[in-house]
């Protein structure tokens, strides 16, 4: 009931209720009754108002004469007003979307526990136990529009649970996830940062690993990237550690990356940063990737070794700020995220990259234990190094800086090499030199399927463009074209002292 007043009080002071039933609600509640003084309609000043509220009226306790006086002052009867103080902020907002989003949540439990609290002040509210005409009255089209919601979630088994769970989704991934992690870390990594404190991590880690002062700006570039958040999308890089031995810490020292980049206090939790390539790229249907609730991902052994469909789609991901989602009920939403993965193989990078070279990895190659370190060690010795980590250039400089030394060669680059060393044998050289003065694209197509059945067509007429230069006409070359270039091969070279020999050179 005081509630009720209250609440009429801040939204509708165009609608003044008397001095008594003011000063008597805020008695009632022991609140605060400076917001609730309005000196347009009050009769006294502050102090004594004030002071009136901290006593009780004739008024108190008195439901008849309440409800009655409010009756006289609005027009409006009390109970037909809702005392969830939960509802009273909803029926001022446009949607409860609108009041949901409005607020910070620390887990996504409590945004369950606020959809449950929606829902059950809503059952325990006689109000919406009134016809739509009443309703109508009291809180116009918002009234009727909230109402027939919550009646429809309550006409169906289990349609109260899934509204609560997938809201729960829909606003836990993105900003209220990061945002607790955020803190997390920044509470972790909160000490004075000092050169020397950072050189001494540097030299502990190359003691531990072998490191190289590659390897070092590296690690620095990650751990920036993933602290600050701020590094331009198609400026992100991955971590990529392989090794053939299992027992090389490989999987240990992604654990660590990624257990300090999410604020824990060891790799026991790490398991709630794991993730597969399935999720990252949103195959899973009503699934949010990972990247949407941490600071970084591992990825372990998460690449296939057939990676010719995915790569593409991974590339773009890795180079991309936000992830599009549709959850269950949910229509399709934007949700920001940066992609920060540590990826664990048995095999190299270039096993997986379907590109000529490729820039947006920072590869490890972990091949041995180097030192009998222990969790607790290895933990200690990457957390010291992610306090002092400090960016000191522009994002753009630093990571052009790396380019060229993390630059991995691809599947691409292989293709290209064997197809361009199929032009250089004996054999393709004895078939240019008996053949037509004309030579179409298809004898080169036929020469390289003898090697290579699977090659790609496309890949061949790159090389053959690079090799010979561009064709006379369309797929097709000069003879006296392509020879200039065999004639600097050791294949000529064999072919023609055989011509030789045996005095059969037809030019």
């Amino acid at each position: 009931m005081y509630k009720k007043i209250l609440w009429w009080v801040k939204n509708y002071p165009e609608r003044p209720l008397t001095y008594n039933l003011i000063v008597t609600a805020i008695y009632a509640e022991k609140v605060d009754p400076e917001p609730y003084y309005n000196p347009k309609y009050m009769p006294y000043e502050k102090e004594e108002f004030i002071n009136d509220c901290k006593k009780p009226t004739t008024l108190y306790d008195d439901e008849f004469k309440i409800c009655e006086e409010f009756k006289k002052a609005t027009n409006e009867n009390l109970s037909s007003l809702i005392g969830s103080e939960i509802w009273q902020e909803i029926m001022m907002k446009d949607s409860i979307v609108d009041y949901i989003a409005e607020k910070t949540f620390d887990s996504q439990d409590e945004i369950r526990k606020l959809c449950s609290k929606i829902y059950s002040d809503y059952l325990n509210e006689s109000v919406f136990m009134s016809d739509l005409k009443t309703i109508m009255k009291a809180y116009g089209q918002r009234g009727v529009m909230f109402t027939t919601q919550m009646k429809n979630l309550g006409r169906n088994v289990g349609s109260r649970e899934k509204w609560i769970d997938s809201t729960a989704n829909q606003y836990w991934f993105g900003y209220n996830a990061i945002k607790c992690i955020t803190k997390r870390v920044r509470e972790l990594l909160d000490c004075e940062q000092k050169p020397e404190l950072y050189l001494k991590s540097v030299v502990t880690l190359k003691e531990y690993f072998n490191f190289s002062d590659l390897q070092i700006e590296m690690l620095k570039y990650f751990f920036c990237q993933s602290i600050e958040g701020n590094c331009p999308a198609h400026k992100n890089k991955a971590i990529f550690i392989w090794g053939d031995n299992k027992d090389a810490g490989k999987t240990t020292i992604a654990s660590t990356i990624v257990s300090i980049l999410n604020g824990e206090k060891n790799i026991n939790n790490v398991r709630f940063y794991k993730s597969n390539l399935a999720q990252e790229l949103g195959w899973k249907e009503h699934t949010a990737p990972m990247i949407c609730s941490c600071r970084a991902v591992l990825m372990d052994e998460a690449m296939p070794k057939d990676s010719s469909k995915s790569y593409g789609t991974f590339k773009d991901r890795i180079t991309s700020d936000g992830v599009k989602i549709r959850f269950v009920f949910q229509n399709q939403i934007d949700v920001d995220a940066k992609a920060n993965y540590v990826f664990t193989s048995n095999d190299p990078l270039d096993v997986f990259v379907q590109d000529k070279t490729e820039r947006r990895f920072l590869e490890f190659h972990i091949e041995k234990k180097f030192k009998s370190l222990t969790y607790d060690m290895i933990y200690e010795a990457f957390l010291n190094f992610a306090k002092q980590c400090k960016r000191d250039r522009d994002w753009v400089a630093w990571y052009d800086s790396m380019s060229k030394d993390t630059e991995v060669r691809g599947l691409e680059s292989k293709d290209i090499e064997d197809v361009k060393s199929f032009f250089e044998t004996p054999s393709f050289v004895s078939e240019i030199i008996n053949g037509s003065s004309q030579i179409s694209v298809g004898v080169f197509y036929q020469h390289v399927f003898k090697f290579d059945k699977n090659a790609s067509k496309q890949i061949i007429q790159k090389c053959i463009i690079d090799l010979f230069g561009e064709p006379m006409r369309p797929s097709t070359w000069r003879k006296s074209d392509v020879l200039k270039v065999l004639k600097e091969t050791e294949a000529y070279d064999h072919v023609t002292n055989i011509l030789r020999k045996n005095e059969e050179i037809p030019f």
